[in-house]
């Protein structure tokens, strides 16, 4: 965006509107692109930025009877969270990105096998 001044010798400085022009975005994706795999998200907020933290949470693993399994599941208190990525993005574009995880969440959906009967 440029704005630009202009003076006459009989008139004061003029600022004139904004010029806007947009341009188109290329992006060089690495092939293979390096995708890490993230099964929880935690989503804060901060001034005028939307922090979108992606973690990798594996459950551990309970074999046993029931009663042990319940015995195992009452001493975990916690599980361990890998850190994999975080992606920081302005506000003023998140209803652009929500909008557009609505649409592959629609289209998930629409493609899901249908229940058949009650």
């Amino acid at each position: 965006m440029v704005a630009k001044r202009s003076r006459t010798a009989n008139s004061p400085a003029q600022t004139s509107a904004p010029e806007v022009k947009h341009l188109k975005l290329k992006v060089n994706v690495p092939t293979p692109s390096p995708g890490v795999y993230a099964n929880q998200m935690l989503v804060q907020q901060d001034g005028e930025s939307a922090f979108l933290t992606f973690i990798l949470a594996v459950p551990p693993v309970i074999i046993g009877d029931p009663e042990e399994v319940q015995q195992q599941i009452a001493k975990i208190d916690s599980i361990e969270g890998r850190f994999v990525s975080q992606i920081i993005i302005p506000k003023s574009k998140l209803g652009e990105f929500a909008k557009a995880l609505q649409t592959i969440a629609d289209a998930h959906l629409e493609n899901k096998p249908k229940k058949i009967g009650g």
